[in-house]
């Protein structure tokens, strides 16, 4: 028997020798770092948002809504659902509300998929550049990994719904359906599924 397997057998008697509450603490710290490796454990891997500090210029207004409104250029896109924009010299992550598209960008590239850099080079091809409106629920602004939950509108498209409804998306009401355009998510939905 070579040293090495002596050593395993070691080990394996001493744990198997060792007291039940000992077992149990193994077993439950092993059970937690399981679910954490499959779970959110990309929060600690999203990069940091870019931002410039807040003295700058303030957020340029846009017209009156029932959720504030701004506007911004959308200076990259990040994937098919995340922007980086830049408003009154102030730049941003924002993530599209009531979408998500599929990954392009994850840093598992297991989860990256051929699905996900299409929706990401349609929303550069119609995005990137450009001048946008941005929409936001003042009660539920950000995201948890810092990025404000917006509707993007360009020449006053929703540009969200237009994502559910040519199909690089659907509906994305696990956090609740949308406060202000629900019955277009819903529209988009019905045009998408009876493609």
């Amino acid at each position: 028997m070579s040293r090495q397997s002596r050593r395993n057998r070691a080990t394996y008697e001493q744990l198997r020798n060792a007291p039940r509450w000992l077992k149990i603490t193994l077993t439950v710290l092993g059970m937690i770092l399981f679910i954490l490796s499959y779970s959110g454990i990309e929060y600690f891997k999203t990069p940091a948002p870019d931002f410039v500090p807040e003295e700058q210029a303030p957020l340029e207004v846009a017209e009156k809504s029932e959720w504030p409104r701004y506007i911004a250029k959308v200076v990259r896109v990040v994937d098919g659902d995340t922007l980086l924009v830049e408003s009154g010299g102030r730049k941003e992550r924002v993530r599209l509300l009531k979408v998500d598209t599929a990954e392009s960008v994850a840093p598992e590239e297991y989860r990256n998929t051929a699905e996900g850099k299409l929706a990401s080079d349609f929303t550069k091809r119609e995005l990137e550049g450009r001048q946008v409106t941005l929409e936001y629920d003042p009660e539920e602004p950000m995201d948890q990994y810092g990025r404000r939950l917006v509707y993007v509108f360009v020449e006053g498209e929703n540009f969200n719904v237009r994502l559910v409804r040519e199909g690089w998306s659907k509906y994305e009401v696990r956090f609740g359906r949308s406060k202000l355009y629900d019955k277009e998510f819903r529209e988009a939905e019905r045009l998408r599924l009876s493609r």
